[in-house]
């Protein structure tokens, strides 16, 4: 009987080391690889460990802005470790954009009436309170002239579809916010109005005096047809006296809106004098 002695082998085990994938929301800084769990090993067996380390490849030399590129995260180390045969799989880099939320508001002016058409050129101001909103990479492209006239306030609605932002990092979602105002002003106007007066001699009969005049008007704008009277402008008596018309300023009205009219009112009246005593006279 012959007798030989056999061989044994033990082959390495097959270890595979796979970076983990990195992803992120963009926020202006560059990404990096956490301190654990940076990769996934499999193939060791029970207490069993190798040694690599997890970095950026070379070629990844943007890692802040919005990507998704395979291959950037690497995993490395020696093929050859112990009982262990280790191969690496490299991860990938995923940066998505990042939400914002901007409100968009209006801001106008403001003109007093002067009978010309004014045009208002109103202001579209983004607000955010993320830090990362920037105002200069606003734009609005919407209608932002207004032209009116006559008095009142006028609104600019801003549409959010005509807003952007120049940021491909960036995904903003544009709300309304307060709308723009234009306001045409009335014109401050002052007219001085007097009542008719009249001084009579006392006949026993009534006596009356009526109207009023518009005796200055500070404005070339504003006339008297404009006004609106809703009194009485009459003074009426009989007896010896003074009779006042009682003109007030609450007895006058402008009838156009485009004017803030102050009226300074100085009152009518009628005077009766006593009749002359009758001459005594006579001769037998």
């Amino acid at each position: 009987v012959t007798y030989a002695n056999g061989k044994l082998t033990i082959n390495p085990a097959s270890v595979t080391v796979t970076a983990n994938d990195v992803t992120k929301t963009y926020d202006g800084q560059p990404a990096t690889i956490p301190a654990e769990n940076a990769a996934t090993v499999e193939g060791l067996i029970g207490s069993d460990t190798i040694t690599y380390t997890v970095a950026f490849a070379s070629t990844a030399t943007d890692l802040t802005n919005v990507q998704e590129t395979a291959g950037a995260v690497v995993a490395s180390g020696d093929a050859t470790q112990g009982n262990y045969t280790v191969s690496y799989v490299a991860g990938k880099l995923t940066i998505n954009k990042k939400s914002i939320t901007v409100v968009v508001n209006g801001d106008g002016d403001e003109v007093t009436y002067d009978g010309e058409p004014h045009t208002s050129t109103i202001t579209v101001t983004p607000e955010s309170d993320d830090p990362l909103f920037d105002p200069d990479k606003f734009d609005y492209t919407g209608d932002t002239t207004v032209t009116e006239t006559g008095t009142g306030t006028y609104t600019v609605e801003i549409d959010p579809t005509k807003a952007t932002y120049d940021d491909p990092n960036v995904d903003v979602t544009f709300v309304p916010g307060t709308p723009a105002t234009f306001e045409v002003s009335p014109l401050a106007v002052t007219v001085a109005i007097a009542g008719n007066t009249a001084t009579v001699t006392y006949d026993g009969a009534a006596q009356q005096v009526t109207g009023y005049e518009v005796t200055a008007i500070s404005s070339l704008l504003f006339t008297a047809a404009d006004i609106v009277f809703a009194g009485e402008a009459a003074a009426t008596g009989t007896a010896v006296g003074t009779y006042p018309m009682g003109l007030a300023a609450t007895d006058f009205a402008s009838a156009n809106a485009n004017f803030d009219v102050t009226f300074a009112v100085t009152d009518g009246w009628l005077r009766i004098n006593a009749a002359p005593e009758p001459e005594e006279g006579g001769t037998d």
